[in-house]
């Protein structure tokens, strides 16, 4: 019978789970992220429809939403429209993804968020 070498065989399973764990480990890291910047989008969004209408007339002005929400969120554009008595802010940000970007070109997701205040 002959007898195999498999020495050194656990160090190339290790290397590949490694590689596959830390791969994982960035797509948690990533998704988390982009909850946290999400939720952080919906408050600027939320405040800025009450921005743009707890202005002196009490309509929608669309200069208010868009200073209100540069002051929270810079690279976020934004569009208000009126609805009733009230605002509709839409707002919408281009998150880039940090850590499994690393492993090629430096993709982004676009976040939508979408609040109305007043009547």
């Amino acid at each position: 019978m002959l007898k195999r070498n498999e020495s050194g065989q656990t160090l190339v399973l290790m290397a590949i789970m490694m590689t596959v764990l830390i791969m994982f480990t960035g797509f948690i890291v990533d998704v988390s992220m982009l909850y946290h910047d999400k939720s952080q989008l919906d408050a600027a969004t939320s405040l800025a429809a009450s921005s743009g209408v707890n202005n002196i007339n009490g309509t929608c002005n669309n200069s208010y939403v868009i200073r209100s929400l540069k002051v929270t969120e810079p690279g976020a554009t934004a569009n208000a429209s009126p609805s009733g008595s009230g605002c509709t802010v839409t707002a919408t940000e281009a998150f880039p993804i940090f850590f499994n970007g690393l492993l090629g070109s430096r993709p982004t997701i676009t976040l939508h968020s979408t609040a109305s205040s007043g009547g």
